[in-house]
């Protein structure tokens, strides 16, 4: 496998609107089957996260630090880092605006 086609490789979870929160902390919390999956990998593979699950991340947002993403007492997982939040923000925001527009217009 050459170096271009392992950093264009995304990994098979998937997080749903559904999943995805921002908590009154101000933090993106995934919950669900996505939670228990990251939770999973995460714990049974520490090294990944360092070698793998940071540099996917910080190639999406570069701000990004390996303290920003932590799993609470519930499994679920939280980020921090505040430009992911803005942007999850935004896109929870018009997916629920989209929502409303099909409602009112009887979809």
């Amino acid at each position: 496998m050459t170096n271009q086609q392992k950093d264009s490789t995304d990994y098979p979870i998937r997080i749903r609107d559904k999943d995805a929160c921002l908590s009154l902390n101000g933090d993106v919390v995934i919950t669900g089957r996505a939670a228990e999956q990251i939770r999973r990998l995460l714990l049974n593979y520490p090294e990944f996260y360092a070698n793998s699950v940071v540099p996917f991340i910080r190639k999406r947002e570069p701000s990004f630090k390996p303290t920003e993403l932590w799993i609470d007492p519930e499994g679920r997982i939280h980020i921090t880092n505040r430009r992911i939040v803005r942007r999850v923000w935004h896109h929870l925001s018009q997916r629920a605006r989209s929502r409303r527009t099909r409602r009112k217009e009887g979809r």
